[in-house]
């Protein structure tokens, strides 16, 4: 059985700089939702580990930061789950969405 995913995906390529306690790297963001990201690559990132990411929305004058957990990885890609995001950074994601 698949399951279902919480939040809308929108597919895009967003430079992203993730902090760990071990590392800073660069990243592309290959799709983002409300509730977190998929990124690649993925080699210097720990499954279960808990990261800051930090990006810029094109309808958002200053940087999105927010905690997240690296929740799988596959094919040298990962995936984030948000903690808990600012009512702008929420906005400027759903600006996204609209103009799928």
């Amino acid at each position: 059985m698949l399951k279902k995913r919480a939040h809308l995906r929108y597919e895009c390529e967003l430079p992203v700089q993730i902090t760990s306690d071990r590392d800073k790297v660069s990243v592309t963001a290959i799709n983002i939702s409300l509730g977190g990201m998929s990124v690649e690559p993925a080699e210097k990132l720990t499954f279960g580990s808990t990261v800051t990411v930090r990006f810029n929305l094109p309808s958002s004058n200053s940087a999105t930061e927010v905690d997240a957990t690296v929740r799988w990885i596959k094919d040298n890609r990962a995936g984030l789950q948000f903690g808990s995001l600012r009512a702008k950074d929420v906005r400027g994601i759903n600006k996204l969405f609209k103009k799928v």
